[in-house]
């Protein structure tokens, strides 16, 4: 099929300009990761002019090589997607309705002490499944980042409180600035009061983040479940693209080599 110079590279302008508007978009939602669709932006918006200016074109023909490593590498990459993401889009649905011992909220960010948008919508969920778990104990876990004036579990629990939750049922892990933490101190916690070695956890945590989350928590020893809360629309490309990245890093550093 003949190479439509035109066609494919405004497309790839256009899908440029796409990006960065998101990109301006996502920022108002304070979502860091935008970055990443500037930069991808501006990388389209100049495959599109060296698609126009034909410079692209007598690139592939001399350097016939480089063409064929970079077909092997976005097939690797889509095959690669297309593997992750699965599973990540899957679980983010699935929801679980199983009694557990404990309910695990999983933090997120705070605007000082005020939770983010990702973290209201983990701590609605949470309000939800503690009314259909009355005798289950419930963890908040997360410690404090850039531009947080507590710590996010510290904030977690001031919601549920305000919301009916006995404090007594409430048991805090504030030290952990990761998921792959989130699991390892609340495993701690947890076994500082019950010996049980069968411990069977609800997971709270947004759609996108379900999946590695429960990777994790099964991979300490637990009886891992979900109950995924949603997310913005709007903020489902920045997250699911980051998630991405993220299950790889899980996979290598917090699994395979630790």
């Amino acid at each position: 099929m003949k190479f439509n110079s035109k066609f494919y590279g405004t497309a790839s302008i256009i899908l440029g300009v796409i990006c960065i508007v998101y990109s301006i978009c996502s920022f108002l939602f304070r979502v860091t990761f935008a970055k990443f669709y500037t930069l991808l932006g501006l990388l389209f918006i100049i495959l599109g002019m060296m698609i126009l200016s034909g410079i692209y074109r007598e690139f592939m023909k001399k350097h016939k090589k480089v063409y064929k490593a970079f077909k092997i590498i976005m097939l690797l990459f889509i095959v690669s997607l297309i593997a992750i993401e699965t599973p990540i889009i899957y679980y983010g649905f699935k929801k679980d309705k199983d009694t557990a011992n404990y309910i695990v909220v999983l933090g997120a960010g705070l605007w000082g002490e005020t939770p983010s948008l990702a973290l209201m919508e983990r701590l609605e969920e949470s309000t939800k499944v503690i009314k259909e778990n009355p005798s289950a104990k419930i963890v908040v876990s997360g410690g404090m980042g850039p531009g947080e004036t507590i710590t996010e579990a510290e904030a977690m629990k001031r919601y549920l409180v305000k919301n009916g939750v006995e404090e007594s049922r409430i048991i805090k892990e504030d030290k952990s600035g990761s998921t792959s933490e989130n699991m390892e101190f609340t495993k701690k916690a947890i076994e500082a009061i019950d010996d049980n070695k069968n411990i069977k956890i609800l997971i709270i945590t947004n759609n996108f983040h379900m999946f590695r989350s429960r990777l994790l928590a099964s991979h300490y020893g637990f009886n891992a479940y979900g109950s995924p809360a949603a997310l913005h629309p709007l903020l489902v490309p920045s997250y699911y693209a980051r998630e991405y990245m993220a299950v790889i890093k899980t996979l290598i550093f917090d699994i395979a080599l630790k």
